[in-house]
């Protein structure tokens, strides 16, 4: 307790070190105490206040520097801006999260390794900005690259917090993605951008995998079919007699110019022989599907990699939700591929959206497609967002659905604080607000809403501020 209150810990930092490590007092802490002092300011240019705070709220570190001798922070903290983190973020990190710097070198060295071998953070700053996302190499134990199945977790003297749990899940997370066929590009786009997907369970990512692969397969088998071929079909058909003769040669038959006109193709060992045939074609046709939909599978997860933290059963109430709203399989497969974000969303509110088009705006289920391809924001409001700008377009404007077919980007603006202002400033000098299209009143600048008004571009800035203040004075009255 002197040797603390000496170096400047007061008394609700002694107790915040006996509540977190009471186990403390067994080592000779005035021995160690100016070790750890004089590494803290030499390595991290900490002052005294911050030396305290950081040995306060991790305890550890005292007990470490006194029972190993010759392992001190020097070590963590090299490791740490050898591997890419900076001095500047090194000093934040320690401050938010002390026990970072309990982190055996090894640990963090096993994790870069691990990564790097699937292709992963291979630049240096990529791993030390991955290491602030995922804090929980700090405190885990890497598998090694030749780990194939999961044995009893070793017991080393040197490793610390958790030094005894090893997370096995990485390696088969990793191996999983590379079994897919996805470049080390991808996979390292998707471990970066959810690094927590290492510690997730191997066989939920399967799930979420086939999922995915079931969609864009649908995607690939329903357009090659709406474009009248096969995947077979891109190689061009072999004659007829030169494929003939290629089936004899195989089942070891003489040629087509030997073959009596009474025996022809009802020969046995023929009929097999071009059964034979068709099953290799077949496969050829299926791998080839593979390739094709594993490039599809993978430019979706590089252009949006967080899809794959969406659980499979939720991925599978969406796509029901859209075939449950009249799209057919490739509309609601070519949407998911165009707009990936769609999973994410409720499957009941997404319905709800769906139907609100077809019902309230009068749109048929073949205008749903184009409508939310080319303005997917739609599906981020709510249907009591939509309903007011519907009613003012049809109500308010004299709009038809056939304005909206065209005008899909109407649905994702603000009516009180975009719409109404710009319809509202054209109907004060007696001009239809329609008169150029509901394009022209939703994309003209405030120059040409002025020029077709007549006036000075200053005017329409002073309306619309004057008249935004007074609808939402009126509207707040009308609310009390």
């Amino acid at each position: 307790m002197v040797a603390l209150r000496q170096h400047g810990f007061s008394r609700e930092d002694i107790y915040r070190i006996l509540d977190k490590g009471p186990w403390v007092l067994a080592f000779c802490v005035s021995k160690s105490i100016n070790k750890i002092f004089v590494d803290l300011k030499t390595d991290l240019k900490l002052d005294n206040s911050e030396v305290v705070r950081v040995l306060s709220h991790c305890p550890f570190l005292l007990a470490q520097e006194a029972r190993y001798r010759g392992r001190d922070v020097y070590a963590t903290v090299c490791t740490l801006l050898d591997v890419g983190v900076t001095e500047q973020q090194l000093v934040e990190d320690c401050l938010r999260f002390p026990s970072l710097l309990t982190a055996p070198p090894d640990r963090i060295h096993g994790w870069r390794s691990l990564l790097e071998g699937f292709g992963v953070a291979t630049e240096k700053r990529l791993f030390g900005k991955l290491l602030r996302k995922a804090p929980f190499m700090m405190y885990v134990n890497p598998p090694s690259l030749f780990d194939q199945e999961e044995t009893q977790p070793y017991n080393d003297n040197v490793s610390v917090t958790a030094s005894g749990f090893i997370v096995y899940e990485a390696l088969r997370i990793l191996q999983l993605l590379q079994e897919q066929g996805f470049s080390s590009r991808c996979i390292d786009r998707i471990v970066r951008s959810s690094p927590s997907l290492l510690l997730s369970d191997s066989s939920v990512l399967r799930q979420r995998l086939v999922m995915l692969r079931y969609l864009m397969q649908g995607y690939s088998r329903d357009k090659s079919v709406a474009e009248g071929k096969t995947v077979t079909d891109e190689s061009p058909p072999s004659p007829p007699q030169s494929l003939a003769e290629e089936i004899l040669k195989g089942v070891g038959q003489p040629s087509s110019s030997s073959i009596s006109p009474t025996t022809g193709l009802n020969d046995p060992s023929i009929r097999t022989g071009i059964r034979a045939s068709e099953t290799c074609a077949q496969r050829e046709g299926d791998s080839m599907n593979d390739a094709y939909t594993t490039g599809l599978l993978e430019t979706m997860l590089y252009s949006y990699p967080t899809i794959i933290n969406v659980d499979a059963s939720h991925m599978r109430s969406v796509s029901n939700a859209l075939r449950a709203s009249g799209l057919r399989r490739l509309d609601a497969t070519t949407l998911v591929k165009r707009y990936p974000g769609i999973l994410h969303k409720d499957p009941v509110v997404l319905r709800s959206i769906l139907e609100f088009l077809k019902t309230h705006c009068g749109l048929r289920k073949g205008d749903l497609l184009p409508l939310l391809l080319r303005c997917p924001k739609i599906l981020s409001k709510s249907y009591a967002s939509l309903l007011p700008l519907v009613d003012y377009l049809y109500e308010g404007l004299g709009g038809t659905p056939l304005m909206l077919r065209r005008t899909p980007a109407y649905l994702s603006l603000s009516l009180d604080e975009y719409i109404r202002p710009r319809a509202e400033f054209l109907r004060a000098f007696h001009i239809d607000p329609l008169c150029n299209g509901l394009s022209f009143l939703i994309n003209a600048s405030p120059d040409d809403l002025a020029t077709l008004a007549n006036v000075q571009t200053d005017v329409f800035y002073k309306f619309r501020t004057v008249y935004s203040n007074r609808w939402r004075t009126k509207q707040s009255n009308n609310y009390s």
